[in-house]
């Protein structure tokens, strides 16, 4: 059994050896604060004895800290002060308070006001309230929160002191203990900043004078303190709402709904037609938006206008200002059914700390069934190219869904970004595929597959392709397991080394081509097995416990399984090209091979040339040939021809392969689904439509601005370096999953096998790592350990070596001095990706050559994650930090050629570098960041917008700066002791 000291607040054993039994059990307060308390009066007895009582340099600072003086004390305190009204006292320490120089004031004021205010029957209560709000008065001017610590009531004269410590300074921090009761969830708690400030406030309120004695005392002008209690307001706004007036109503749930949407439609009908009503509320919010800073902005886009279509876009400022120079991958995806009048909505969403931030929207509608073709695809493409242009987005990766017009959108306007589709929208669009019976798959193009890949059969074709009167008909009707072959840990059973054959150069109407002869392989016996067959056995599987591997087996399952299957479906679903089977027997893809190709698919969209195999790093052309052997081994072995055609046209082609394989760009995204965008259609659906049957379309824009944009806004401050400054701050959802993660594997049980981990680039060779949504694995996680509470926000993810950087990322039994540079960096620069293979010509066919792979500029690196030490990721920091060096070593060669006292310029070279512009620039920066650091107020926005041109040069010299940790030996200077 425990029991709180009153005095230390700690819970400690209710015995004898902690606390002080009594007649009817123990005393409130410990032994250890009462032996304190002992000696802190002895020592203020002996004090006065002596006559050194006003001595303060002979008095402990940390007894004077929690002064607890007598009658006399306060008496003597008061004599020659005079006294001074409330607001006086207010004004004048607010010029104290810009001036940041306040660290000890005594003051006698006039509160017959608050008197006044403070009505209450018991006078002890009376002068609670009094001394409450004189304390937040003093809140209010210094920004310097006072929590009430305890009281002394005078023995001679009627009057209490109220005393007050400072929140944030360090002795008084309240340390977060696990609980003991069963079923509680423990939490890392980070407590708030402290400071070594010693700031008290004493309040003695007089009755029969109606005056108040302050004393105050502050000796670090740290952090302001951030305020984070509900406001009154809305509490009672809460209640408010929450209050039934009327428990059994007499009119409908319908009537009172009908009621609200007469009064709320005066918020956003404009107009009788609802796409004049919804451009008039855009333009009211793009004009009210730029009068006053507080409202929400949304800016509109002018797009073409096309016969059959009605088109209405418009993009958020406010977080395209905040987010917009730094956000490098972009999501496009569309919903239905969020409106009565079947617009088709699409939102453009960037990544902020592994979570979506909308930028903008485009609501189209197709009037007709036989409308322009490409329509939408050129209305994505107005709206993006303003995008790009007025808010100078630029992009390394772009994500969507299977959607065409979509996919060519983000290609025209973003050429240099790597196009990805979402991973879980590949995976349905194959299992449903597969899961259809009688379609046969659109036209196969044997020879680029083996203009390509010399391993490729040309007889190996759908059946309706095949030219040989009987073509082998063989299927396997059980699921044949793959075995991976592996000798002294290199692979064996891997794709075939490329064929040389002799090459012939030919020139053709003054083109120079090379013909090469197209090799007829016919190497597969009547079983359907190759020639050289790998021995069938259990599949290798060095982690049974890939989540993305169990996350496609739970898919599979929940979507039906093998049971799943459909005659035919809606031609909208399939290619042109895929026609239904006339013959009955027809099955496309048996149910025992369809989880054995997802989980394929899963691996080749996965895998990197950045994310080392079993055998070692992989080029991105080594991972494609491997790729394609596989799904192509696999498919003949057992005998689909119908499925290798289709996962050839549809996924395994040049041109496809580069729109989803991950592999085909330098750099590794930080999402690799539309899931974000999934996210915000289901908010949007539940949190503000839910009461909404189908609105107007000018009601989902009014949502979409005034409703949805705020919540995102708010979301967005948070995010911001400088929200809660000094306070602690909750992970973001991205940084919950990654600790959650981490916590996982960190519980694993690890084999005896041996693998190649390096945390300096943050990889491991056991192959798991590329499944994970966090290139986590738990060969990695265990080498680590468990990092302390604040790695969870301070680390992030980066698209390139090394993945993670942080001075905890290193072995449990290695020590650091937690500075960055402790890490070793990866200099490794991902090279540009040039198509280097021959174009080959069959001269004896028709059929066009294989378009080149486009070559890829250098993409800008730059992170979309504002963190504080490591704002961008790539190497592009190195050349910064270079050209940083060779400043900071110009500016102090500068500084010591001025200080030599050798240095003896004539009147004129004086004048010049004392009034002439020369580091100018660099005097402000210091100033700006001195200040920044001084006063750690946070900024009205990013980027100063209707400030002054000091708060904006202001915002730009201090963006992104955190404020640095004071040598606490330094101390405070320039003390001033202020008596009224």
């Amino acid at each position: 059994m425990t029991q709180a000291c009153s005095r230390c607040k700690r819970a400690l054993p209710l015995d004898v050896s902690h606390f002080q039994r009594t007649s009817d059990g123990f005393k409130k307060t410990c032994i250890s604060c009462l032996e304190k308390k002992k000696l802190y009066h002895n020592e203020k007895k002996r004090a006065r004895e002596s006559g050194k009582e006003g001595d303060k340099e002979n008095q402990d600072p940390k007894l004077d800290m929690d002064w607890e003086g007598t009658d006399d004390d306060d008496e003597k305190a008061l004599s020659g002060l005079r006294v001074v009204e409330l607001t006086e006292f207010l004004d004048t320490l607010s010029c104290f308070a810009v001036s940041e120089e306040v660290t000890s004031l005594d003051a006698q004021i006039n509160v017959s006001s608050l008197f006044r205010q403070a009505v209450n029957e018991n006078a002890s209560s009376v002068r609670r309230n009094v001394s409450d709000a004189c304390a937040k008065a003093v809140y209010e001017v210094l920004q310097y929160k006072f929590t009430y610590h305890s009281k002394y009531d005078h023995k001679r004269w009627l009057s209490t002191r109220f005393m007050y410590h400072c929140a944030q300074t360090d002795t008084r921090q309240h340390v977060s203990r696990k609980s003991d009761k069963d079923g509680v969830k423990h939490r890392d708690k980070i407590m708030m900043d402290g400071f070594q400030c010693s700031g008290w406030l004493h309040i003695t309120v007089i009755d029969e004078e109606e005056i108040a004695f302050v004393r105050l005392k502050h000796l670090d002008k740290h952090v302001h303190y951030c305020c984070i209690d509900v406001p009154e307001e809305v509490r009672e706004y809460l209640w408010d709402e929450i209050l039934k007036k009327h428990p059994s109503p007499k009119f409908s749930r319908k009537s009172v709904y009908q009621l609200w949407l007469d009064r709320s439609s005066q918020q956003w009908k404009r107009d009788s037609d609802e796409v004049t009503s919804a451009n008039i509320l855009i333009r009211e919010a793009f004009q009210s938006g730029t009068e006053s800073s507080t409202a929400y902005k949304a800016e509109p886009i002018d797009i073409h206008s096309e016969e059959g279509f009605i088109s209405v876009a418009f993009a958020l400022p406010d977080l395209l200002k905040k987010w917009g120079h730094q956000i490098r991958e972009l999501s496009l995806d569309s919903a239905w059914n969020t409106n009565g009048s079947d617009y088709e909505v699409y939102a453009l969403l960037g990544e902020v700390y592994g979570s979506g931030c909308p930028l903008g929207y485009v609501l189209v509608r197709s009037l007709t069934s036989d409308a322009n073709p490409g329509a939408k695809e050129r209305f994505l493409a107005d709206f993006l190219t303003h995008i790009k242009r007025k808010w100078t987005l630029s992009p390394t990766i772009t994500l969507t869904d299977k959607d065409f017009s979509e996919i060519n959108a983000f290609t025209k306007v973003f050429p240099n970004a790597k196009h990805q589709l979402c991973f879980w929208h590949c995976l349905r669009a194959i299992k449903t595929r597969l899961s259809i019976l009688r379609r046969k798959p659109k036209h196969y193009n044997v020879l680029e597959a083996m203009k390509e890949f010399d391993f490729i059969d040309e007889k190996f074709v759908p059946l309706a392709q095949a030219k040989e009167p009987n073509p082998d008909t063989y299927v396997a009707e059980k699921a044949i397991p793959k075995l991976i072959l592996r000798l002294g840990g290199a692979r064996q059973n891997r794709a075939p080394e490329p064929t040389r054959t002799p090459r012939l150069v030919v020139k053709l109407n003054g083109v120079i081509r090379s013909l090469v002869k197209i090799p007829q392989r016919n190497d597969t016996n009547h079983d359907g097995v190759g020639s050289n067959p790998a021995p069938e056995d259990n599949e290798e599987c060095d982690d049974i416990d890939d989540d993305l591997i169990e996350e496609v087996n739970r898919y599979y399952e929940k979507s039906g399984g093998d049971e799943m299957e459909e005659e035919d479906g809606p031609d909208f679903m399939f290619d042109k090209g895929e026609l239904t089977s006339k013959d009955p027997a027809y099955v496309f893809c048996p149910a025992v091979h369809r989880k054995q190709l997802l989980h394929m698919f899963a691996s080749h969209f996965c895998q990197h040339p950045l994310l080392p195999e079993r055998d070692g790093k992989w080029s991105k052309e080594t991972i494609r040939r491997e790729a394609v052997w596989e799904i192509y081994d696999f498919c003949k072995r057992r005998g689909l021809r119908e499925v290798w055609g289709y996962m050839w046209a549809g996924w395994y082609s040049p041109k496809m392969w580069a729109l989803w394989a991950r592999s085909t760009t330098p750099y590794l995204s930080r999402l690799r689904t539309t899931m974000n965008v999934e996210n915000f259609w289901r908010q949007l659906k539940h949190d503000y439509l839910h009461h909404v049957a189908r609105p107007r379309l000018d009601h989902l824009v009014w949502i979409l601005i005034h409703k949805v944009t705020p919540a995102y806004v708010a979301r967005a401050e948070i995010l911001d370096d400088t929200y809660r400054m000094g306070r602690s701050k909750g992970l973001t959802t991205y940084q919950k999953y990654f600790k959650k993660s981490w916590k996982i594997l960190l519980e694993r049980t690890v084999s005896n096998k041996k693998y190649t981990t390096s945390i300096k680039d943050f990889t491991c060779t056991c192959g798991r790592q590329k499944f994970d949504a966090h290139l986590l694995c738990k060969h990695l996680v265990q080498l680590v350990g468990l990092p302390s509470s604040r790695f969870w926000t301070q680390v992030y993810r980066r698209r390139t070596i090394p993945f993670y950087r942080h001075p905890e990322l290193k072995p449990k039994d290695q020590s650091s001095s937690g500075k960055l540079e402790d890490i070793a960096q990866s200099s490794e620069v991902p090279a540009k990706r040039h198509h280097i293979d021959p174009e080959i010509i069959d001269l004896t066919s028709s059929s066009p050559a294989p378009e080149p792979w486009p070559i890829e500029e250098e993409i800008d690196p730059r992170s979309s994650s504002p963190f504080a030490y490591d704002s961008q990721e790539e190497h592009e920091l190195d050349l910064y930090r270079e050209k940083i060096t060779q400043k900071a070593k110009a500016f102090q060669k500068a500084a010591e050629i001025l200080l030599d006292p050798s240095f003896k310029p004539d009147k004129m070279m004086m004048k010049h570098i004392a009034e002439g512009k020369l580091g100018n620039d660099v005097v402000d920066w210091v100033h700006d960041i001195e200040h920044f650091e001084k006063t750690g107020r946070k900024r009205d926005t990013t980027w100063a917008f209707g400030k002054g041109k000091t708060e904006k040069r202001r915002a730009r010299n201090t963006m992104g700066h955190h404020i640095r940790q004071a040598d606490p030996q330094e101390g405070s200077s320039g003390s001033i002791s202020q008596v009224f």
